[in-house]
């Protein structure tokens, strides 16, 4: 920056002109070698405030391009008096909002600015009416270029009330590990929920990022982010369950689980062979005496399964089977054994039923803690509670006079559940809901590491969608473009050369202007929750 009082530091360029709706601009010396690029800006024509963000910065110097002087330069490695002294940096500004002098509303670019025009920082109090939403939002961070300017979200619920979109809005965050995508997708949710006590939620935490407290904090930079105290804080409280307080009560799952135990745990046969014989069993036994699951009894379905077993071998292998089955009654070890493997996962105190009736009538926030089961294990439960979220959202909603069901599932190792391609039911469960629960007021929250790895229509259908650290390689860098533009690309690349923890959102909650372009903004650093806490007072009173 210049040390000559007479300079103005916030003229930081000037407007050349205006082409394809893009302001052409010459940097000041005052403001060169500064990191403008991606840099929110303003300017004024005579009706209007106009918020801009800075592209790429070219660098020219005309002495260097001229071929004359290559001679001298090759010999000395610059030109005395020029080098340095002369160089020009200019950029292209796209123009995110524009705001009326006289009303301060939003509104369309009515005029182009005067070749001429001085173009500065944007400032925080214009900032606030650059934000199209004043009532239900959340500062969640910074702009990368001055930490007094605070980026905002939109956080209205889902129902059709005056505070409501009217509709379920669906999301996804991306980063590489160690992004703080989690992170920052729990800010919003945080937010979101304390600001809709009305809103319910469920959290099916497969890798264990969400339901454990404290698993955000500590390091050597002394950061700490507490998503279970906000939530508390902004008197919204949780209900947290494994494994053990649930039971499933769909037959297939039974049927998975018990077909399991007998090809691998007692090795009566390989799992084709005795998928059949269950599936007979389970129907007789189970189905045809309307049994609950939770009344099987061991040493009863043991006999049913021995009786049937020949139907399925030949002569003699049946009867082997048969008898092995049979050697199994009445033996305590087999029966702990079998209630560890099959019947705990029906046993529980509270079915995934009412768990999501909970969140989707009574407006509850649940977390469920899947981190300890087996991969296949996780499959059933996910199946049976997606299932479920589809099936309760559906007929709450017809059943209540189309009124919205006001909830979100959170998603997080998304490509885990929906990645690109995948034939699996739950994958087509997952991509089904989130095509038709939009009309019932459910919304979606996706996380996940890179959006290569997702099915396209999720991503379709993810309303606002958020960047973090090291994507910008491979295939990602192309979803990048395609969802942030070409700007938008040379925003989130000027990012990576910062540090810390930074994300570029575009989409309908991103706050900022009546359209939607992309903003950067960079995390809280240091005690976050508390950070956040007071930055929103209207949220957490």
């Amino acid at each position: 920056m210049s040390d000559n009082p007479s300079v103005d530091i916030d003229h930081i360029a000037t407007v050349d002109g205006v082409r394809d709706g893009q302001v052409m601009c010459t940097i000041r010396a005052n403001a060169r070698r500064t990191g403008l690029a991606g840099a929110l800006c303003q300017f004024e024509t005579d009706m209007q405030i106009i918020l801009g963000r800075f592209g790429t910065i070219d660098l020219t110097n005309p002495m260097h391009d001229d071929r004359a002087f290559k001679g001298i330069i090759m010999a000395h490695g610059e030109l005395p008096y020029f080098s340095g002294a002369a160089d020009i940096e200019e950029a292209k500004i796209d123009i995110i909002a524009c705001l009326d002098k006289d009303n301060k509303s939003l509104a369309p670019m009515r005029a182009n600015p005067a070749s001429g025009t001085p173009i500065t920082p944007v400032s925080p109090e214009n900032m606030e009416f650059f934000r199209r939403e004043t009532e239900y939002h959340m500062y969640t961070g910074t702009s990368p270029e001055d930490d007094a300017v605070d980026i905002s979200v939109i956080t209205r619920e889902y129902s059709r009330d005056v505070q409501g979109w009217g509709e379920a809005l669906h999301r996804a965050y991306f980063g590489q590990n160690g992004s703080g995508k989690t992170v920052f997708a729990l800010t919003h949710l945080a937010g979101r929920l304390v600001m809709n006590p009305n809103m319910g939620c469920i959290i099916p935490d497969t890798a264990g990022d969400i339901s454990q407290p404290g698993k955000h904090t500590g390091g050597p930079s002394g950061y700490s982010f507490d998503f279970h105290g906000m939530l508390e804080r902004g008197g919204r409280t949780y209900d947290l369950y494994t494994m053990e307080d649930l039971y499933l009560t769909e037959t297939y799952a039974f049927e998975d689980v018990l077909a399991n135990y007998l090809a691998k745990t007692i090795r009566l046969g390989q799992l084709p062979n005795v998928e059949p014989l269950v599936q007979r069993v389970v129907a007789t036994h189970v189905t045809k005496q309307d049994m609950k699951l939770q009344d099987v009894e061991f040493d009863a379905l043991i006999s049913a399964l021995a009786s049937d077993a020949p139907n399925y071998w030949n002569k003699a292998t049946g009867k082997q089977k048969e008898q092995k089955l049979q050697d199994l009654v009445g033996d305590e070890t087999e029966k702990k054994r079998f209630h560890n493997e099959v019947m705990s996962f029906f046993l529980g105190r509270m079915s995934l039923k009412q768990v999501v009736e909970g969140v989707l009538k009574q407006s509850k926030i649940i977390i469920l803690d899947l981190m300890g089961l087996s991969e296949r294990h996780k499959e059933l439960v996910m199946a049976e509670l997606f299932r479920q979220i589809q099936k309760r959202s559906a007929q709450q909603f017809k059943g209540n006079d189309s009124l919205l069901v006001n909830a979100e599932v959170v998603l997080d190792e998304a490509p885990r559940w929906i990645p690109q391609g995948s034939k699996s039911d739950v994958s087509a469960m997952i991509t089904d809901a989130v095509k038709n629960t939009r009309k019932y007021g459910l919304s979606w929250t996706f996380i996940g590491q890179s959006m290569a790895d997702i099915d396209n229509a999720v991503m379709r259908q993810s309303h606002t969608k958020w960047f973090g650290k090291n994507l910008g390689v491979g295939s990602d860098r192309g979803h990048l473009e395609t969802h942030l533009g070409k700007s938008g690309l040379q925003m989130y690349e000027s990012l990576a050369l910062r540090g810390g923890f930074y994300f570029v959102g575009v989409g309908r909650e991103v706050n900022l202007g009546a359209n939607e372009r992309p903003v950067a903004v960079m995390s809280y650093s240091g005690d976050a929750s508390a950070t956040i806490i007071a930055k929103n007072l209207h949220i957490w009173r």
